[in-house]
């Protein structure tokens, strides 16, 4: 969490934290476990604004350049997005039009900067 705080006070555009709680997902694990909580985050992947339902391709070439310039962003505060760099389901294109990063790595190793869409 404190690498996640870290990004979001910097001012790289990643959801707001939460904190810690314990959570149970039927569909993915029987018992509670530990989680990193963040603001949910209304609007769309790059996947799903490539192809499907909710293709788009104008905002999906918007989300594109403005993942980039967010990704850059990252890196020059020393962060990386290691061999997910340019995954298209790392970030998420709001409403209006803004981006949210929500997966990056430290030195090569995943931080807890990941989203899960719980309905």
């Amino acid at each position: 969490m404190k690498i996640a705080r870290m990004l979001y006070e910097s001012g790289i555009s990643v959801p707001k934290l939460k904190g810690w709680e314990y959570v149970k997902v039927p569909q993915e694990f029987d018992k509670p476990r530990k989680a990193f909580i963040m603001e949910f985050i209304e609007g769309r992947n790059g996947c799903e604004l490539y192809q499907g339902k909710y293709s788009n391709f104008e905002k999906y070439e918007l989300a594109v350049r403005l993942a980039e310039e967010e990704i850059e962003k990252a890196k020059q505060l020393g962060f990386n997005l290691g061999f997910d760099e340019g995954n298209s389901s790392n970030y998420i294109l709001t409403p209006n039009k803004k981006i949210k990063l929500i997966e990056l790595t430290e030195k090569g190793k995943k931080i807890a900067i990941n989203l899960m869409r719980i309905k």
